[in-house]
């Protein structure tokens, strides 16, 4: 419960300012390396998904 292998984080910065928002996403990236966990992350904000392994869009209810 402490130590999950995956991290399911959805819309983890939605209510926050930019410069918050890239210091909670770079929270995630260095936890997932640092400790080598899988993140599913669920997000509006395009420019998290390029810094990822894979992204997949969701499009009129269609997983892209």
């Amino acid at each position: 419960l402490n130590d999950p292998s995956v991290i399911f984080a959805d819309e983890p910065t939605g209510n926050l300012d930019d410069r918050s928002s890239a210091i909670v996403f770079q929270m995630l990236l260095d936890l997932v390396k640092e400790k080598n966990k899988s993140l599913i992350l669920v997000t509006h904000n395009q420019q998290f998904g390029q810094e990822l392994d894979r992204t997949l869009t969701l499009e009129d209810g269609s997983l892209h």
